[in-house]
């Protein structure tokens, strides 16, 4: 006499089980299986950066600050600009270096505004880039004196000599 504590639906299970293992065991489903798993991690890879949104940075007109200087350099102004806002600046030294003894009273305006103000007496404009603002030379500025510059520069090139075989 078989006494067995395993019922009948339990062995049918393990039966289908064994004959599932035999079928993944096949060469030709495991290739197809690991196809599918890598076509599967790309399509949700890829989803995921269609729907990523670009990003957008705040305009400089509409970012208020509030300060105030009192005989300070340019330098010390955008630090002052960049404590209170998301923006940085980006700027070559050698440009700002000599801008000094800025004195504005404390008042709330927009970054723009504030920029406009004491970029007012240099040859220095700003652009924002995202959270970025470059101070950059303003070309418009005297073009007069740009022509002279190149005049100056094509003479200095010109060379004095004797040609001999």
């Amino acid at each position: 006499m078989n006494l067995s504590i395993v019922s009948e639906g339990f062995k049918k299970f393990f039966r289908l089980s064994l004959r599932n293992t035999l079928l993944i065991e096949n060469p030709i489903t495991k290739h197809i299986m690991r196809i599918g798993i890598v076509t599967i991690t790309i399509l949700i890879t890829s989803i995921q950066l269609l729907y990523a949104l670009p990003l957008k940075s705040q305009n400089i007109d509409k970012v208020e600050v509030k300060v105030g200087l009192n005989n300070e350099t340019l330098v010390q102004a955008f630090q002052k600009i960049e404590a209170q806002t998301p923006f940085y600046f980006m700027y070559r030294h050698e440009e700002v270096k000599n801008i000094r003894n800025l004195s504005i009273p404390r008042h709330k305006k927009s970054v723009e505004e504030f920029l406009k103000i004491i970029l007012a007496g240099t040859n220095l404009t700003y652009k924002q880039v995202n959270d970025q603002i470059l101070i950059v030379p303003n070309k418009n500025l005297n073009p007069e004196s740009t022509k002279a510059d190149n005049l100056l520069t094509s003479i200095e090139n010109i060379i004095n000599g004797r040609i001999t075989n």
